[in-house]
């Protein structure tokens, strides 16, 4: 089978977790000696792609962003490399979709999440996902990440049930990755990703600063998201939290695969997820969750991690010293945490996306 990638996500990504997601799936499918994978990507700053062969990978590591040249580049030469290589499947990596369609071609589309139409007051009027629409009902097929994405795409979009399939992500990529040397040497409650908008962060800090017993004992390790520290300073000083207790940390699989061993727990208070793979990364490393108790959270977790009402600072602050002061629930969640994520694997996320593929040639 012939499968062409396109490269928008490459360009708009050094890391993330949907090039993260597209890095898995592809180097899966590529253990199948009867695929022939081509990714598109004339002019990319994606990490990711460097990891894989480079007979994959058509492109060259370049920004050219901040003078829009990327995209338009990209945009002009993967038309032509449509007709030249001729794929079976033609899978996009996001929504912004000018390609003329080719008669043997199939279209393939990830919708990753719908956190933009639930909460458009937390994103840029001109995000590239308003496009998404336009994009799901040019694709042949949709595969979305989770049974809750499937659920209210259908009902905010009004699409067909049958165009949607549902593939789970994998959660097994930190198992190979090297281990370290303890990076941080405290007790610390770890939180991973964007501290914007609908991930909440701002209703963490604010149960971890009215609850003595988890500010006295506890420090916070914010992994990843955004470099800049200062928009949240003034809200840290107003906390009453001294942000000495609160360390950033940037870095790679390695780093964040000692601070998930280490952590005494992870918390993930988003209001939102399209899957969230990094509680199941956390129970991968044998480190207690708690979440917030939204529908796709009791979808992909179950009972392995304990909840929380996101909207309740009390309530988290509460569930994160319930986990802190109370041995048996540790062993207890690291336990049912570790059967959990063994259910969510990249093989079997690759080899439910070729079924998908199959599926829609054969029509």
């Amino acid at each position: 089978m012939k499968i062409l990638y396109d490269y928008q996500i490459f360009h708009m990504q050094k890391f993330g977790g949907i090039s993260n997601y597209f890095y898995n799936l592809i180097n899966n499918l590529n253990n199948n000696t009867k695929n022939n994978i081509e990714v598109f990507a004339p002019l990319y700053i994606n990490n990711y792609l460097d990891l894989l062969p480079k007979k994959i990978v058509k492109g060259i590591k370049i920004n050219l962003n901040k003078i829009k040249l990327n995209y338009y580049v990209n945009d002009y030469l993967f038309n032509l490399k449509q007709n030249s290589f001729d794929p079976d499947i033609v899978h996009f990596t996001y929504y912004k979709i000018r390609n003329k369609k080719n008669k043997k071609s199939k279209y393939i589309l990830t919708v990753y999440d719908m956190i933009h139409e639930q909460y458009p007051n937390y994103f840029y009027k001109d995000d590239t996902t308003k496009e998404k629409k336009n994009a799901c009902e040019y694709a042949d097929h949709i595969i979305c990440i989770s049974d809750n994405t499937k659920k209210k795409l259908i009902e905010k979009f009004h699409l067909p049930e049958k165009k949607i399939s549902v593939t789970h992500l994998g959660a097994d990529h930190l198992d190979n990755t090297p281990n370290i040397e303890t990076v941080l040497k405290k007790n610390y409650i770890l939180y991973v990703g964007s501290r914007y908008g609908y991930k909440n962060f701002d209703n963490f800090l604010k149960s971890y600063s009215i609850n003595k017993n988890i500010h006295k004992y506890f420090d916070i390790v914010v992994f990843g998201g955004e470099k800049k520290i200062k928009d949240i300073q003034n809200e840290i000083k107003m906390s009453g939290v001294d942000i000495k207790k609160i360390h950033f940390l940037n870095g790679n699989e390695m780093i964040l695969k000692n601070l998930y061993q280490n952590a005494s727990l992870f918390v993930y208070p988003s209001l939102e997820e399209g899957f969230g793979i990094p509680p199941l990364e956390a129970m991968s490393q044998s480190c207690p969750v708690v979440a917030s108790n939204i529908a796709v959270f009791k979808e992909t977790l179950d009972n392995a991690c304990l909840y929380f009402n996101p909207n309740s600072i009390d309530d988290m602050s509460l569930k994160i010293e319930n986990v802190l002061k109370n041995k048996n629930e540790v062993i207890k969640l690291v336990d049912l945490g570790i059967q959990r994520k063994k259910l969510f694997t990249w093989k079997k996320c690759a080899e439910k996306t070729m079924e998908i593929y199959a599926k829609v040639l054969s029509r």
